[in-house]
């Protein structure tokens, strides 16, 4: 089936790229799809608009690019174009992780030939995303039935060993410093041959150190994370209570200036949380004992203030385990805090509450699991975003527990030590977050 969009429908689709993305989500909108926009000769979105819907429509993939534009910005009437382009064969993205030496890996696209010659594949098929050196990093974009092919790579010699992983399957953190090395530091190619601009390792500090400057704008601009927003939060407090305190009789006003008075105090910790994470939470080395030794004494008394039952499961030997995690100490407890508070506030009139802790390969796993109702479905993708939707299924009862920190701000917090945290349904009722450091060696 040949694309069969009229003129002024392929307009269409142009005009609303360019009125409903800037060009920094069109870069991204592209590498996801796996095209080299770099090819493209632009100097605006108007025109990268205009190179995007002509490239794949030269490649019949055009139901591609509608269905992730569709998926991106659900509110539109693209849908009827949708029906009129073929059905888009699914591409998908590898990252390949070379180890060998410096003449080895400066021969990136010989390697590309190899592996197209030796799985039969053409190498036209073999779209070359983003490059980072050290380890060399390769990020590849091919059809699915060619990266199935290709997950049964071999080491193509004794001195070359190669690790390949689904771009899918790789941490968040991962995703998005692909995701920057390929927008901001696209292979060089020179004299014919392709060339790393950045390391790997160079790239995640550099990613970290944004992911630090983003909070510290947050800050100063004033949002509610910010330094207005902590001023706003004190304003609050002194506000309501004084209000409080000329209430002469207990009344439905006086319970809503207390419900306001907790949700701004509340939202002054969170404040307080943000800058400190920014300025003086110092990582180090911590024994598994001794951060189990820190956390459990302060879960059971909040389950027990609010007649939750809570079970302690910790494998074999960790509580006196030696191994290490790197973190900040201060910082781990109150997140992980948090997703007790959170279970407890989701618990029912006679829950319970699950804690456990165990060794996963090489990392150390958290789990928090509660038996109260699930997080619909529709909400899951949700659960951390920082104005949570998931706000409106939680239960608001600071005598069961409340909520220190929002699942948003736990997930930076975590995500910020390096660690990773990540929402599991439980099987018939209950919800399961998990959070993992890596065993330091």
């Amino acid at each position: 089936m040949e694309t069969d969009l009229l003129p002024v429908e392929r307009v269409q689709l142009r005009e609303f790229l360019v009125n409903h993305f800037g060009q920094d989500e069109l870069e991204l909108l592209a590498f996801d799809l796996g095209v080299d926009y770099e090819l493209f000769s632009y100097q605006n979105k108007q025109k990268l608009s205009l190179e995007l819907v002509a490239y794949f429509e030269r490649r019949n993939r055009l139901g591609c690019l509608l269905a992730e534009v569709i998926r991106r910005r659900p509110l539109n009437n693209l849908a009827r174009l949708l029906e009129k382009v073929p059905a888009c064969a699914p591409h998908t993205k590898i990252q390949i992780i070379v180890h060998a030496s410096p003449e080895v890996t400066e021969e990136i696209e010989v390697f590309l030939e190899h592996l197209a010659q030796k799985h039969n594949l053409d190498r036209e098929q073999l779209s070359l995303m983003a490059t980072a050196q050290g380890s060399l990093h390769l990020l590849l974009n091919l059809p699915e039935a060619a990266a199935n092919i290709l997950q049964q790579l071999n080491n193509p010699s004794p001195d070359v060993t190669v690790e390949l992983s689904l771009f899918t399957s790789l941490p968040e953190r991962s995703q998005k410093v692909w995701r920057m090395v390929a927008l901001e530091w696209p292979p060089l190619t020179v004299h014919n041959k392709v060339l790393p601009r950045i390391s790997w390792q160079k790239a995640a500090e550099i990613f970290r150190l944004k992911e630090k400057d983003d909070l510290l704008r947050r800050l100063v601009a004033g949002d509610r994370f910010g330094a207005h927003g902590t001023r706003v939060s004190l304003a609050a407090l002194s506000g309501y209570a004084q209000l409080l305190a000329l209430t002469a009789v207990p009344d439905e006003k006086q319970a809503g200036y207390v419900e306001k008075l907790v949700q701004a105090s509340d939202d002054l910790s969170e404040s307080l949380i943000v800058l400190y994470s920014l300025i003086g939470a110092r990582e180090e080395e911590v024994t598994i004992q001794s951060l189990l030794q820190y956390l459990l004494p302060s879960m059971t008394p909040v389950a027990e203030q609010a007649g939750i039952e809570l079970d302690l499961n910790l494998a074999g030997e960790l509580a006196s385990s030696k191994q290490h995690i790197r973190c900040n100490l201060v910082l781990l407890g109150q997140s992980v805090g948090a997703l007790v508070r959170h279970a407890v506030s989701r618990s029912g009139e006679i829950g319970r509450i699950q804690f456990s802790a165990d060794l996963d390969e090489a990392e150390l796993v958290i789990r928090v699991q509660d038996d109260g109702e699930p997080i619909p479905a529709e909400l899951v993708d949700a659960v951390f975003e920082p104005q949570g939707q998931w706000s409106s299924v939680r239960v608001q009862d600071p005598a069961r527990g409340g909520s220190s920190l929002s699942l948003h701000l736990v997930k930076m917090v975590i995500e910020q030590m390096e660690g990773k945290i990540w929402y599991e349904p439980v099987e018939g009722s209950g919800n399961m977050f998990c959070v993992s450091f890596p065993i330091v060696d």
